[in-house]
């Protein structure tokens, strides 16, 4: 969590974290860029949806915000293999008509997937390092843990699932790349 809630304030906010804009400056980009653009329903990401069309109205930012007149206001490339991560995936599949929707549409179920291999592999790995205070392997140790393994097998995923179609795609991936790297290790 000391890693998720900054990461999440930062993808959630790139215009005052990456760009280095006040908060003021970033509301006003988003109102002008807000007022020919649809930036989606959700307010709360209104920074992320209008950071990659800074460049499409750099005159009128200008113009708003004499301020920034010297100030590189590059937009933000949130693509990733032909996917914005930046978007907030959504789960209704029969409306997908690209490939990078489906891409988008699919990370969370990876990320899902991939939070269940991590704990089951946890799972079986457990039950031949668990040890009682002799050192010897314990298989009563071990089924014990394994017992509340199995429900953060489900709960793990499942939540994974939620805050991947509720949250920018870029989030799913982090539970994929931790995923993977607590197999790894």
């Amino acid at each position: 969590l000391l890693i998720l809630i900054p990461l999440y304030q930062v993808i959630r906010e790139p215009m005052v974290y990456m760009m280095h804009l006040t908060a003021d400056q970033a509301a006003k980009i988003v109102e002008i860029i807000g007022a020919n653009i649809d930036l989606g329903s959700n307010q709360y990401y209104a920074q992320l949806a209008a950071a990659s069309h800074i460049g499409e109205f750099l005159p009128q930012i200008r113009e708003a915000l004499p301020e920034l007149a010297n100030v590189a206001l590059n937009p933000i490339n949130f693509n990733f293999l032909g996917v914005n991560l930046g978007l907030v995936p959504t789960w209704h599949f029969w409306n997908l008509a690209t490939m990078a929707e489906f891409g988008l549409f699919i990370i969370p179920v990876i990320s899902a997937f991939s939070q269940w291999l991590s704990m089951w592999i946890m799972q079986k790995f457990n039950a031949t390092v668990a040890t009682n205070n002799r050192g010897e392997q314990d298989k009563d140790a071990a089924s014990a843990v394994n017992q509340s393994m199995k429900s953060m097998n489900i709960v793990m995923p499942l939540m994974s699932l939620w805050i991947g179609y509720s949250m920018p795609a870029g989030m799913s991936i982090y539970w994929i790349t931790q995923a993977v790297v607590g197999v790894v290790q």
